[in-house]
């Protein structure tokens, strides 16, 4: 086995499991649409793909919130002079 299809094997792999989950996800993100905003399910089969973009919008916007308020921190400890920053 040469080393081109053993990285192809690779990819295929990955490739596979990352369409599993992202298929699972749109699954869940279907049923819980038709669940909690009680519309049709092909309606929701149209919005799922949204939702998951809005989740994860969210989830990007929290991690760079939570981003600010350490570095945020770090500069007012900085400040006070109460402890070298080990961010910088």
């Amino acid at each position: 086995m040469d080393a081109d299809s053993s990285t192809k094997t690779r990819l295929e792999t990955v490739a596979g499991g990352a369409l599993m989950e992202l298929s699972v996800l749109y699954v869940l993100s279907w049923i819980a649409i038709v669940e909690f905003l009680d519309v049709h399910w092909f309606i929701a089969l149209s919005i799922a793909p949204f939702a998951i973009l809005g989740m994860l919008a969210g989830v990007g916007m929290l991690v760079q919130l939570l981003w600010m308020v350490v570095v945020g921190l770090d500069r007012l400890w900085s400040w006070l002079g109460l402890r070298k920053s080990p961010l910088s």
